[in-house]
């Protein structure tokens, strides 16, 4: 690593996920780098690799500064071994050099505050399932999860479309499992599509009924309560919380409304609406594409992470009619996930003639985020990994000692699941109830316990 501190901030930090280094690439010979993936990494700050042409981005990336090979540019450094890096007033990414040693270039990062920011990276976070409700025996009654919530009473409420099933998980038998709600109707506590479920300030248990455009509300023993109608619609729902205030926050498109997130009054009135919606030419689009995932927080703020591209956000939700709220940036990757577009939208003919638009949901996005102790936030997306299959990506964030720049958390650690879990609720011992589906598309819900270590 000749000269490697002339040009560029090393960062000692500890990896996530327990991932193997990657083998070094081979060296090159300065005449010889043709490519960016020709700079060797033991060449990264030095004047050993000096392409200066163009890869198929438009950019040279060998080059940075005095000819020095530049690490976060290029090609052949895998995903997991990039970091960012965050100064007072901006970030970069930075490369493995070897085992736990990072470096980049400092680009105008006063060296020192970034080596005393928290690192990606430095803690390690470990998932496990701790216990589960398969679809075959214990939850057969439902088929399709639409939403999972434990209840004050310990009992673990499982939606799918007009039914709500109450497992008790304290009971490996089943034996005290009941059907708190079965088949469509307009009775008391009856559903026509149950979407997603949240705990009420008393208690109570509030589930979003999305084809009655309506909230139901149940005691946490499965006494019908009330039935809380709403002014319109919220198609494409990615999140729904209810707020320290008792009002509800719901997250999706609506075709004449251009904002992500809905607030409503405990009442079910409409008052206000906030956070961009999708930026696409189709309006159709817009609607699916609008929203991300929810978490209202003990002090009355909500936390909103937008599906693609990738932001966190935590909102300050003022009095009624009392201005708008005050959105703080957590976390903001704009590379990470790729804002769909109006890629969403499958438009073709079919056989006989007629045109038809159909829809692709199921691009890489932000999925689940939830607020943890200490002002930790966890984000989850679900996407694509490199050998095809569903995986998830778990970040977890710190408050920075001082936010004085844009974001006032810093990512600490980082694992790949290879499992495509559906997150749905944050208990209250900081387990998180999930869904996952097998081979046959038949759902188990599982409770997750997440351990952070350094």
């Amino acid at each position: 690593m000749r000269n490697v501190m002339r040009f560029a901030l090393v960062v000692l930090c500890g990896f996530a996920g327990g991932l193997a280094a990657p083998d070094p690439v081979v060296a090159q010979d300065c005449a010889l780098c043709k490519k960016c993936s020709d700079c060797d990494r033991s060449d990264y700050g030095a004047e050993a690799c000096d392409f200066k042409g163009e890869d198929e981005g438009g950019k040279g990336c060998c080059q940075m500064i005095g000819n020095a090979c530049n690490p976060t540019q290029s090609l052949n450094v895998p995903g997991a071994d990039l970091r960012l890096a965050r100064g007072d007033h901006e970030q970069t990414l930075v490369a493995r050099l070897e085992d736990d040693v990072f470096a980049g270039f400092a680009l105008g990062i006063p060296a020192a505050a970034a080596q005393n920011d928290p690192a990606s990276g430095r803690l390690t976070l470990t998932v496990t399932e701790v216990w589960a409700a398969d679809g075959y025996s214990r939850i057969e009654r439902v088929s399709d999860v639409r939403g999972v919530a434990e209840t004050p009473l310990g009992t673990v409420w499982i939606t799918s479309g007009s039914e709500i099933l109450a497992v008790d998980p304290s009971d490996p038998s089943g034996a005290g499992d009941v059907m708190i709600a079965e088949g469509e109707g307009d009775g008391p506590g009856e559903l026509e599509s149950a979407h997603s479920m949240a705990i009420t300030p008393d208690g109570h248990v509030a589930v979003h009924d999305l084809g009655r455009d309506a909230i139901e509300i149940y005691s946490a023993a499965g006494e019908p309560l009330q039935r809380i109608q709403l002014p319109f619609s919220v198609t494409w729902t990615k999140g729904f919380a209810v707020l320290a205030s008792g009002d509800f926050a719901l997250s999706g498109g609506v075709p004449w409304i251009q904002a992500g997130v809905h607030h409503f009054s405990a009442a079910g009135e409409h008052l206000g609406s906030w956070a961009e919606a999708a930026q696409v030419e189709d309006w159709q689009a817009r609607v699916v594409g609008t929203g991300g995932s929810l978490h209202a927080l003990p002090d009355g703020s909500l936390l909103y992470s937008n599906s693609a591209p990738h932001a966190v956000v935590r909102y300050e939700i003022p009095p009624a009619d009392d201005g708008e709220p005050a959105g703080r940036i957590v976390s903001e990757m704009p590379d990470l996930l790729e804002a769909p577009g109006d890629a969403v939208l499958v438009k073709g003919v079919n056989e006989e003639g007629v045109p038809y638009t159909s829809f692709a949901p199921g691009y890489p996005q932000s999925h689940a985020v939830f607020g943890l102790g200490d002002g930790r936030v966890l984000n989850v997306i679900r996407r694509q990994g490199e050998d095809g299959d569903r995986e998830t990506l778990w970040q977890l964030f710190e408050p920075r000692p001082e936010s004085s720049d844009a974001a006032t958390h810093a990512l600490v650690a980082e694992r790949i699941v290879d499992v495509s879990y559906r997150l749905w609720f944050l208990c209250d011992n900081g387990d998180i109830l999930a869904s996952r589906s097998d081979a046959l598309w038949v759902d188990t819900v599982v409770r997750l316990r997440l351990t952070v270590e350094p």
